[in-house]
């Protein structure tokens, strides 16, 4: 093939399935016209070379003209002959280099996350719809992403990690933990993939992390003692009737009478309630709530009366929520998880945590509470007092049996025993 020197000119005027043109200016490129028919000035650049390590003759694509101009075309021709003239195979060199980049690519931090979150998210709860893959996410995109998220995974020191977490470490104590906490496990996952040395920074970030004062080892809850006054305080407010309440002051009592998690109660569906049978259940297959199997809780009269007042605030975009919201938000239809502590707060609700608020969650030890210090007064409907153990108040509030062997064989729910217990209870808190 006779060499020529190629110009701008010529390739312009390169007609589609010419024949190829050799450039006089540069040993061994290329240039071959597309086989796109009717296109003119469109082609491919070409170096061809032989192999030091085979010693075979090779053509290695370097570009598309227009997109690569001649000079372009000319100095990337130069650089491969210079593999070359190294014994170095440019294709394999080639190749190398664009296996490195994408896995330079892969160890982008906000890559790392997404490829965690999405192997993880096979095996969590919901999937990329539950909670768990939700609060990951929340938690990168809001806290480290932002500063750190476009930066090469093994760049990022331990300095620069622990100034990124300080300001959630400091300011929001549960948050901050668990931030820190799911951060190991996404080094941890970095190392098993080799995107990081067999090291982990997140340990040395945290020890430059200021100390936080140590907070208190239970939820500020309100002393059942004063759980009387401030239902009748709320009713008197509604003219003592439940049809004038709130849909979450009536949430509150309703959370209250069982003891529950506030969002099994916040989050319960009609076709959980089972009237017929005086209960209502708490389902471990939607994501909704901590538990691992179905719960069952026994309804009382206060409730019932709860429940056939909320019936008649059904609303028409979601008629199986027990307790919606009167206004679309965040949350859907439901109340937000924060209103039953809202509620508490604007009734400044004393805990036994000087200084703070009671909060929902806390009235699950004011039951605990009671019900220890008052069992020995707690009858059936025959005047028979009954044995109420530990289990059984474990059981109203749905904490899982940690020795499975038990967990398997206690098939039994109490639910006679809660039912007597929680309808002395309830008597107490609406006396």
């Amino acid at each position: 093939m006779k060499s020529i020197k190629l110009t701008d000119v010529l390739l312009r005027r390169a007609k589609a399935r010419s024949e190829e043109l050799t450039d006089a200016s540069s040993v061994g490129l290329i240039f071959r016209p597309t086989q796109r028919q009717g296109a003119v000035g469109v082609g491919a650049w070409y170096l061809r070379y032989t192999c030091p390590l085979t010693g075979n003759r090779q053509k290695l694509v370097i570009g598309r003209y227009p997109a690569m101009g001649l000079s372009a075309a000319r100095a990337e021709a130069s650089h491969y002959r210079e593999m070359v003239d190294s014994g170095k195979n440019p294709q394999h060199e080639r190749d190398k280099a664009l296996r490195q980049q994408q896995k330079d690519e892969q160890c982008i931090l906000k890559n790392v996350v997404d490829e965690y979150l999405s192997e993880k998210s096979m095996i969590w709860k919901g999937g990329e719809s539950g909670s768990n893959y939700k609060r990951w996410k929340i938690q990168f995109d809001k806290y480290v992403l932002p500063k750190l998220g476009n930066r090469a995974i093994t760049s990022i020191s331990h300095y620069e990690l622990a100034e990124t977490l300080h300001k959630v470490w400091i300011e929001t104590s549960e948050t901050g933990n668990k931030l820190v906490q799911n951060l190991g496990a996404l080094w941890a996952f970095a190392e098993a993939r080799e995107y990081v040395p067999n090291k982990n920074i997140v340990d040395k970030a945290k020890q430059l992390l200021p100390a936080k004062k140590r907070r208190d080892s239970h939820y500020p809850s309100q002393p059942y003692q004063d759980i009387p006054a401030l239902i009748q305080a709320i009713l008197t407010k509604n003219g003592g009737s439940f049809s004038r309440c709130s849909n979450s002051e009536l949430l509150l009592f309703f959370t209250i009478i069982n003891a529950s998690r506030g969002s099994a109660s916040r989050l319960l569906h009609w076709e959980d309630v089972d009237f017929q049978q005086g209960i209502w259940v708490l389902r471990a297959k939607k994501e909704r709530t901590k538990v691992k199997q179905d719960g069952f809780y026994p309804l009382t009269k206060k409730q019932i009366e709860i429940l056939l007042e909320m019936e008649k605030r059904k609303i028409e975009a979601d008629p199986s929520i027990v307790f919606p919201s009167r206004s679309h938000n965040k949350n859907g239809w439901y109340l937000s998880d924060n209103t039953l502590n809202k509620l508490l707060k604007y009734h400044k609700v004393k805990s036994d945590v000087e200084g703070k608020y009671a909060v929902a969650h806390g009235y699950r030890s004011s039951f605990m509470a009671f019900v220890l210090e008052n069992r020995d007064k707690i009858k059936d409907d025959e005047g028979n007092q009954i044995y109420i153990d530990r289990e059984v108040i474990e059981k109203q509030l749905q904490h899982t049996q940690k020795n499975r062997t038990i967990q398997a064989y206690d098939r039994s729910k109490n639910l006679n025993e809660r039912k007597i217990i929680v309808e002395y209870w309830e008597k107490y808190i609406f006396g």
